[in-house]
This record gives structure tokens, C-alpha cells and sequence, in this order.
């Protein structure tokens, strides 16, 4: 079965807190998620249901009260397989930490490709799921301050990450692999079409 694949090219929340978020139930015009990808990253949990989800030809299967973490540049998409399926996506943009990268390396490293972060996390991985569910809670809420706790948020999952080396260290150069694999893409989509 041929795929189609959409680059969606546009701007995820303004200049100063680039991150966006989204409720997705059976109502939303992507419950169903169209095969695309972008240069942002994004972090899904699944608050009822459950999705199966292809990131990159690899498929996961991602239930009530799990995680998934997207790299910027995978293409993914997925079916909801219960009418009642309820997922939620925080998307950003590694802009948001313009001004931390140049003083930890460990962060370029994560933006680099080096490591590459584990993509699904269960309910075994309790800390993680409380520190997504704060992020979440915080920027559907948007009280006063709410952007600092939702980058902090961020910072700490890749911090987490590296603790419970929820990792594996890249054997590959991602960056011309991914760029060789993004100007292939790039041939052969509409660029100029958007996804919601």
C-alpha cells in the first residue's frame, strides 16, 4: 500500500514559547493521524483507547495512560482503534532552547542525534508519567507562568532520560542521513500543503 507523507511546514505556538498543544477526540479532523512529519518534536499520551502508531516503519502500539516521544523529522502517523480514543500532543520546537544549548553540550547532543531517546513508555516508568502528566495539565491550564513549568518540564524529561538511560547511542550519522532522507521527502510532497 503506497503512503502519502506531508511536511508540515508552519509555525507551532509564536516566537517567544514555541510549543503547541493539542486535545484530539473522534471529533477532531486528525483523530485518525495522516502519515507526515516535521521539524518540531512532539510527545503524545493517550488518555483513553488506545492508538497504533508507525513512527519512522517502526509500530507502536500506545495505550490509556502511556507515552510516545516523536524526533523532529520522523515521519508517523496512526489509526484510533476505539470510537472513544482520547490522545493528547504537546508539539515544539528546539528554538524554545536557543539559549540553553550553548551551556549544556548534553542537549545538542539530544538535537544532534547522538543519543536517541527511547520512543514509548508504559506505566512502569512512573516518573516519567508524572512529570508528562504535569506538562499536560499545565498547558491545557495556562495559568500565570505556566510556560517556564512546561519548558522545565522538558528540560527534566531529557534529564530523566539520561538518569534511567532511557536511551541508545547513535552508531550513524543522523545528520546526513536525516537531511539525504528530508530532501528525498521534500521531492516528492506538496510542501506547500498543511496539516491541522
Amino acid at each position: 500500500m503506497k503512503r502519502s507523507f506531508y511536511n508540515e511546514q508552519r509555525e507551532r505556538g509564536n516566537f517567544f514559547f514555541p510549543v503547541e498543544y493539542h486535545y484530539v477526540t473522534n471529533h477532531h479532523p486528525r483523530y485518525n493521524m495522516p502519515y507526515h512529519w516535521h521539524i518540531q518534536y512532539e510527545i503524545l499520551r493517550v488518555l483513553q483507547g488506545h492508538i497504533v502508531i508507525s513512527v519512522d516503519d517502526e509500530e507502536y502500539t500506545v495505550k490509556q495512560g502511556e507515552i510516545l516521544f516523536i524526533p523532529e523529522g520522523a515521519v508517523h502517523g496512526g489509526k484510533a482503534f476505539l470510537e472513544d480514543t482520547i490522545y493528547e500532543c504537546i508539539v515544539f520546537d528546539k528554538k524554545l532552547f536557543e539559549t540553553d544549548i550553548g551551556e549544556s553540550g548534553m542537549l545538542q547532543k539530544f538535537f544532534d542525534h547522538q543519543i536517541i531517546i527511547n520512543k514509548h513508555y508504559t506505566a512502569k516508568q512512573t516518573v516519567i508519567k508524572k512529570l508528562v502528566w504535569l506538562m499536560f495539565r499545565t498547558i491545557k491550564n495556562q495559568y500565570e507562568g505556566f510556560e517556564y513549568i512546561v519548558k522545565g518540564s522538558i528540560l527534566t524529561f531529557f534529564g530523566l532520560v539520561l538518569k534511567n538511560k532511557l536511551y541508545t547511542l547513535s552508531l550513524t550519522n543522523f545528520a546526513n542521513n536525516n537531511q539525504r532522507n528530508i530532501h528525498k521527502l521534500k521531492k516528492s510532497l506538496p510542501l506547500n500543503r498543511n496539516i491541522i
